[in-house]
């Protein structure tokens, strides 16, 4: 992930803090202050808010 923002000139990486191991954003700031690379900003995971299905209406 790290390499391709590299790749696109991207100067931040915005990444959730709880993902996947290896790609979480924890991970991702270390690495990447190794590297020297793009700056990581962590975020917290967002819920999905989905919509509530409208109550079928009387025929």
């Amino acid at each position: 992930m790290l390499a391709l923002a590299t790749r696109h000139h991207s100067p931040l990486v915005v990444a959730s803090s709880r993902g996947p191991a290896g790609l979480d954003a924890h991970s991702l700031i270390e690495a990447s202050a190794l590297r020297g690379g793009p700056f990581v900003h962590a975020v917290a995971p967002a819920r999905a808010v989905l919509p509530r299905a409208a109550a079928p209406r009387p025929a």
